[in-house]
């Protein structure tokens, strides 16, 4: 593995793939795997130049919820109770 590989660039690699899937499973439903193969080598290069710097945490975190939220999945939220403490509704 790439050694400025981090967790955010597999978050990367399931969107792209979530995108390729959806798009070629009907017509084409493993062509997802060679996505995937395709870039599990390209993350095995040591001989590459360095990446851009990766997405944040939280701002990965933020696309992950505003991408839940817009397609209707998990409908539960944050509330506060009297006392201040958060939970899940």
């Amino acid at each position: 593995m790439r050694e400025d590989f981090v967790g955010e660039d597999l978050l990367l690699l399931l969107i792209a793939n979530a995108a390729v899937a959806h798009v070629t499973c009907p017509d084409a439903p493993g062509a997802w795997r060679r996505f995937v193969a395709l870039a599990i080598d390209a993350f095995r290069r040591h001989d590459a130049p360095p990446l851009p710097a990766p997405p944040s945490t939280a701002q990965m975190t933020r696309a992950m919820l505003r991408l839940a939220q817009e397609r209707g999945c998990g409908k539960a939220h944050m509330t506060a109770d009297p006392d201040g403490n958060s939970r899940l509704t």
